[in-house]
């Protein structure tokens, strides 16, 4: 190609792009183990969250135990609270991801290159589930120190 008159360089697109592909592989593992680190830490974040939650609230969950309310009722108060904060709490962490994020790409921009955020409905989508998902996975366990809370030792603690 390049012996032809008048062509002075060539560059096959495909080899190109395969090159650029190369490149960014790295780039994928890199923002792979991002989001997974991410993900453990929120879940980690909302399971301390909930366990502070119960232990502050351990004379109130076992007066309602004593009084004879029944552990699915307090799960459903416990779940809807936390369901609650966790509904009230997303725009803000949306808002303040998009904004980390931007300020990210902006950190790769230079003169020869600029990156602009581009992120779907379906990734804001699996954000939204994926936070909501560990709220309710942090039930479980919530659950379980509610049923082992000792009512008697708890109610006489209270009393004296």
């Amino acid at each position: 190609m390049t012996s032809l008159d008048g062509v002075v360089a060539y560059a096959d697109s495909k080899a190109v792009k395969r090159q650029i592909d190369r490149y960014m592989a790295l780039f994928r593992v890199f923002v792979g183990a991002m989001l997974l680190l991410g993900g453990v830490l929120a879940l980690t974040v909302v399971h301390v969250t909930m366990t502070v939650n119960i232990a502050e609230r351990t004379g109130e969950l076992a007066t309602l135990r004593a009084s004879g309310v029944p552990l699915r009722r307090i799960a459903g108060l416990l779940a809807a609270e936390n369901l609650t904060a966790m509904a009230l709490a997303l725009p803000f962490g949306l808002v303040a991801g998009f904004a980390a994020a931007q300020a990210s790409l902006d950190s790769f921009s230079s003169d020869m290159l600029s990156m602009r955020l581009e992120i779907g409905w379906p990734v804001v989508a699996g954000a939204v589930a994926a936070v909501l998902g560990a709220s309710l996975l942090s039930q479980l366990p919530a659950v379980r120190a509610v049923r082992r809370l000792d009512v008697a030792r708890v109610v006489r603690e209270r009393a004296g």
